[in-house]
C-alpha cells in the first residue's frame, strides 16, 4: 500500500506552510493546474512551460524488478494527467534499506529495481539522467521527472463541462497512449488515480473545474480478483478509497467520443477501460451512487 498523508491532513499542512502563496520575495506562486500532483510554471522562455512531478513508494510487490517498473509509470502518470505525452528527462530516488543486512541480496535487490526504473523510463521513450541514493531503515523508491512543453500540449486539468463523461483508462499499463489520446479526442479534464482513490481523486479533480460542476460515479472498475482481495485487506474498494499505484487516468471527456476512446485505447494497451461517471451540474463535489445502485465491472485483458 502506497502510505499517503490523508487528504485534509495535506491540505492543512499546505496552507499552514503557505506553500501556493506569493513568496516572501514577490515571486508568484506555480501556474494553477487544478488538483493533479504535476506543477507546470512558466520559464524565462514566453509561452514555454516546464511541466514536472516526483513520487517515491515503500516495496508493494516482492519483486524489485517490477517494484521499479510501477514506480517509475506512477512517477510518470501525473504528466501523462495533463496531457504531456512525452518525459524529457527523469531523476531515480532511492532508499537502500539497512535492514538488508545480507550484503549480496541488498545488492541483487536493488540492482534489480533500478534496471526496472530505467527500463521502463525507456519503454516510455525517456531515459534517467540522475538521482539521489541514500541509506533508509525503509526501502524507498521512486523519482522524478520533467517536461518543457508548449501550451497546446497540455491539457489543463479544469474544463469539465456538465453532459461529460468520466472514464477510467489503462489500469494495467503505462498511461502514455491514454495521454495521446486525450489530445486526439479532446479530453477536457484528467488526473491519475493513485494514492487517494477512485473517489478520492474525483472529489480533487471535481473541485478544480472552472465550471459549477459534480461527478457522479455509477460504475466502479475493478482488476479481476480486486473485490474478493478486498474483502480481506479492508482498504475501502468498494467505496472508491482504495489506493491504486500505478493506477489509470480518470478523463473527463464529450460523451459522443467516450466510446471511440476507450475503444482505440484498448487496441493499443490490450486492457479494456470503461466508463465509470457523468459530469452534471454541481458545487465541485464527487460521488458514488448508493451501494444498490453501483456497478462494479471487471476490466479484463483483450490481447
Amino acid at each position: 500500500m502506497h502510505d499517503v498523508v490523508p487528504q485534509a491532513e495535506l491540505l492543512a499542512l499546505l496552507e499552514a506552510s503557505g506553500i501556493g502563496e506569493t513568496a516572501s520575495d514577490g515571486a508568484p506562486p506555480a501556474e494553477p493546474v487544478g488538483t493533479d500532483d504535476c506543477s507546470i510554471t512558466p520559464t524565462a522562455v514566453k509561452g514555454v512551460w516546464l511541466a514536472q512531478t516526483t513520487d517515491f513508494f515503500y516495496p508493494l510487490v516482492d519483486d524489485p524488478y517490477v517494484m521499479g517498473k510501477i514506480a517509475c509509470a506512477n512517477v510518470l502518470s501525473d504528466l501523462y494527467a495533463v496531457g504531456v505525452v512525452h518525459c524529457d528527462t527523469m531523476l531515480m530516488l532511492l532508499g537502500v534499506s539497512t535492514q538488508l543486512a545480507d550484503s549480496d541480496v541488498r545488492r541483487v535487490a536493488t540492482t534489480l529495481c533500478m534496471r526496472g526504473f530505467r527500463d521502463l523510463a525507456a519503454a516510455a521513450g525517456t531515459r534517467v539522467t540522475g538521482g539521489q541514493t541514500v541509506r533508509n531503515p525503509w526501502y524507498l523508491v521512486g523519482g522524478v521527472a520533467s517536461a518543457v512543453v508548449a501550451e497546446a500540449q497540455l491539457i489543463r486539468p479544469v474544463n469539465a463541462l456538465p453532459g461529460d463523461v468520466l472514464a477510467v483508462a489503462s489500469m494495467a499499463r503505462l498511461n502514455q497512449n491514454a495521454a495521446k489520446l486525450m489530445h486526439k479526442y479532446g479530453a477536457h479534464a484528467a488526473t491519475d488515480v493513485t494514492g487517494f482513490g477512485l473517489l478520492g481523486h474525483a472529489s480533487n479533480l471535481a473541485a478544480g473545474q472552472d465550471a459549477s460542476v459534480d461527478f457522479v460515479i455509477h460504475t466502479m472498475p475493478l482488476l479481476p480478483h480486486a473485490l474478493a482481495l478486498d474483502k480481506v485487506t479492508c482498504f475501502g474498494l468498494d467505496a472508491g478509497k482504495s489506493p491504486e499505484t500505478s493506477g489509470g487516468l480518470l478523463v473527463a471527456l464529450p460523451a459522443d467520443v467516450a466510446a471511440p476512446f476507450l475503444e482505440e485505447l484498448s487496441r493499443l494497451d490490450g486492457w479494456s477501460g470503461c466508463v465509470v461517471g457523468d459530469v452534471v451540474e454541481g458545487t465541485g463535489k464527487a460521488r458514488l451512487l448508493a451501494p444498490d445502485q453501483l456497478t462494479f465491472r471487471t476490466i479484463e485483458c483483450v490481447l
